[in-house]
């Protein structure tokens, strides 16, 4: 990584994982694996074939089976602000997950960790806080509202397509001192996605870690039926506490188009429950749970799949982006993963069946002498998708959701818009145009319009 890089990176406070990209050479990783650490502290080396463990008996511990096959919706992540919730992130006057007290931890730790730790951590604050500096405030002082610059978790996100299988074998209950690498956790991971120009990316999982961030608890690199983030004090504080049915941290490799980038690159899988509303919105501490008809599948879990800008060398964790395809606006490569497998199946493991109760449902009948017209939306389309109407003439357009993810109805230049409702469900829109002309309507949840749910309405007179 270029050290102009890294100085925009502290510099500009792009917390978490920043939406410049590295304009080095993105060559195609060809080093061997990293040399051994330095005689006086020696660390874990890097990873080679996933261990196995001859000390723990077949029936001990946690096993939890998901997969999402394909066919299935799954969602490229965007940089973007994050909201910032009063929970985890306290007020100005009394703030909370400070990056200062993780930080002087950081730098008790053995060497060479206590120097490349604390750099990490300037590198990429949110692994331990964020500082006041790179929050920002509403106009009276009084709360926190966003993050100044671009996160890995923010709102936006794209629909791509993708599949994943994941068995996490929890066989060790705490992480253990001294032992970054040496495990009795298991897992077995494949996952293959797109991007939204198409690229082709394969995550392969080499060996499990405990990552030395002051405070992280993870359970020996596999954690289930565990609740992480937020104000746990284990992992990203971006993220709400969430209920995690099973979660791993690993390093592996990145394949894009069938050519390695990245080796030794952090990989994070967790299924927790669902965190994203049917708008795409991510949600705050404080707002969760989500009702089951608030969340974007109607479902109770999904799966993240995050691979952060951190590589494992023979001094320990540093910075380095992930060498994606994808071009971002300003022209630069987005320098991290985050994929959301929002259709998800439990195979296996606790609460795998679960689901809280369903509220009950209502109609709105259509007023007396209002036109009604009837659109279906799917995955991702409107039927029909060119509709007229009479100007001055009041009409009711009803919308119904017949595909398997959240949606809606929008016409953006009348100001007119459905609610955002689950599969099966209705919505409805009364109103007299006043003017004549054509105008686009769509689906306003994140991603949905750009891979084509989108109509036309016509006012004629």
């Amino acid at each position: 990584m270029s050290l102009r890089f890294r100085s925009i990176v502290v510099s500009t406070f792009l917390v978490g994982f920043v939406l410049t990209a590295c304009r080095q050479t993105q060559a195609p990783v060809t080093s061997s694996l990293p040399p051994a650490a330095p005689a006086e502290q020696p660390l874990a080396p890097a990873p080679a074939q996933q261990q196995e463990t001859t000390q723990t008996q077949p029936d001990q511990g946690v096993t939890v089976e998901v997969e999402q096959k394909p066919g299935k919706t799954v969602y490229w992540v965007l940089p973007g602000k994050r909201r910032l919730g009063e929970e985890e992130w306290g007020t100005p006057e009394h703030p909370k997950a400070l990056l200062e007290p993780v930080m002087e931890e950081a730098k008790q730790l053995p060497s060479p960790l206590n120097r490349t730790v604390p750099q990490l951590l300037k590198d990429l604050p949110i692994l331990g806080g964020l500082p006041l500096e790179a929050r920002e405030m509403n106009a009276d002082g009084t709360q926190f509202t966003t993050t100044k610059g671009p996160t890995a978790v923010s709102d936006q996100g794209r629909i791509v397509t993708g599949t994943f299988h994941v068995t996490y074998s929890d066989r060790q209950p705490y992480d253990l001192p001294d032992s970054l690498m040496d495990t009795e956790d298991k897992v077995d991971a494949t996952v293959q996605f797109t991007d939204p120009d198409g690229n082709q990316y394969e995550l392969v999982v080499d060996k499990l870690w405990q990552p030395p961030i002051p405070g992280w608890e993870t359970g020996g690199g596999v954690v289930t039926n565990a609740w992480l983030h937020g104000t746990t004090g284990t992992d990203s504080p971006l993220f709400p506490r969430v209920f995690t049915w099973g979660a791993f941290w690993g390093l592996g490799k990145v394949i894009v188009n069938g050519t390695v980038v990245n080796e030794n690159q952090w990989i994070h899988f967790m299924t927790t429950q669902v965190v994203r509303d049917k708008n795409y919105r991510l949600a705050t501490q404080d707002e969760l749970p989500l009702a089951l008809d608030d969340t974007i599948a109607g479902q109770v879990h999904h799966t993240h799949v995050i691979v952060r800008p951190v590589k494992w060398t023979a001094d320990g964790p540093v910075f380095e982006p992930v060498h994606t395809a994808f071009t971002l606006p300003n022209g630069q490569k987005q320098p991290f993963l985050h994929i959301m497998f929002e259709q998800d199946t439990i195979l296996q493991g606790a609460f795998k069946d679960w689901a809280p109760p369903a509220p009950a449902e209502s109609a709105r009948p259509v007023p007396e002498g209002s036109k009604s017209i009837v659109v279906e939306g799917s995955e991702f389309s409107f039927h029909p998708d060119a509709i007229t109407v009479e100007e001055r003439k009041e009409v009711t357009i009803v919308f119904k959701n017949r595909g398997t993810l959240a949606h809606n109805l929008t016409i953006g230049d009348l100001g007119i818009k459905t609610d955002t409702i689950q599969p099966g469900e209705s919505a409805q829109i009364t109103f007299t145009p006043i003017k004549t002309g054509t105008f686009q309507f769509w689906c306003s949840v994140s991603g949905h319009r750009e891979v084509g749910m989108e109509g036309a309405l016509k006012i004629e007179k």
